[in-house]
């Protein structure tokens, strides 16, 4: 018990050590992000001249004949104006939430 409480007292005793207050050079992240910023912009260029920039002719034959009235149902619309309003009513909400919360 003694031992520890004379370990105790003498850590307590010593002053607790200052931290380091180095500064670092701003040349020095300069020159890291620059060489960085270099390496990309010489392997970006190299990509460059290297790509080859033909596009193929492309035949699409794409048949744009969609049924819009099978999919387009008044059931369809009834559901996509009740998802909106209920959005539109969180959206609400929130916004009315934030108004009460800043006041």
């Amino acid at each position: 018990m003694s031992f520890n409480r004379n370990v105790m007292e003498n850590i307590a005793s010593s002053p607790a050590p200052l931290a380091m207050k180095t500064k670092v050079d701003k040349k020095i992240i300069y020159c890291i992000g620059g060489f960085f910023v270099i390496s990309l912009l010489a392997l970006l260029g190299y990509v460059f001249y290297n790509a080859n920039f033909e596009m193929p002719k492309l035949d699409l034959k794409v048949n744009l004949d969609l049924n819009l009235e099978k999919y387009i149902t008044p059931t369809a619309i009834c559901a996509f104006l009740f998802a909106d309003l209920v959005i539109g009513l969180i959206f609400l909400d929130q916004f009315l939430r934030k108004k009460v919360a800043q006041k």
